[in-house]
């Protein structure tokens, strides 16, 4: 299996192709409300990306910290992963603000296309949101995983 990079990779060119394919189609008002859908998609993405990056950083955080390196009890993060009861991204959410400014972005460029724009629209809008949630999950585990280093770090010292 193709690492998550490569894979990003990938994705990011097919919906680059999928985008000049559907700017091939609109008129210049099209293209100007499909770039104002864009900028109101990207806040959103942002910041999904970064309260992923922000949940996995505190997951790190919270695992490191609640094992107990003297005690061999380990009713920790880890298990309430396993039973379901805790799960890193349900509080993964951007702010309403962007949300409701890039559906309205979004309402106002679909009115102007014709059925053909449509159903290239929609190949894009696929891609578009497969690639921003392989986007958040790297986000997530690099926050995850510079959690995890840094209280690596403060428990060494702590021991030294």
């Amino acid at each position: 299996m193709e690492n998550l990079g490569d894979e990003l990779e990938l994705l990011t060119l097919d919906v680059l192709k999928k985008s000049e394919e559907l700017n091939k189609t609109l008129n210049d008002e099209q293209k100007e409300k499909l770039e104002e859908f864009c900028e109101a998609s990207s806040k959103v993405n942002s910041a999904m990306e970064t309260e992923a990056f922000k949940r996995g950083f505190k997951l790190g955080a919270a695992m490191m910290k609640e094992i107990d390196w003297k005690d061999d009890i380990m009713k920790s993060v880890i298990e309430e992963i396993y039973t379901s009861n805790l799960r890193p991204t349900d509080h993964i959410k951007a702010e309403p603000e962007y949300v409701n400014e890039s559906i309205a972005a979004e309402k106002k460029l679909i009115e102007t296309f014709t059925k053909e724009q449509s159903e290239l629209y929609e190949k894009y809008t696929v891609l578009d949101n497969i690639h921003n949630g392989r986007l958040n999950i790297s986000a997530f585990k690099y926050g995850l995983q510079l959690g995890i280093r840094l209280m690596s770090e403060i428990y060494n010292i702590k021991d030294k």
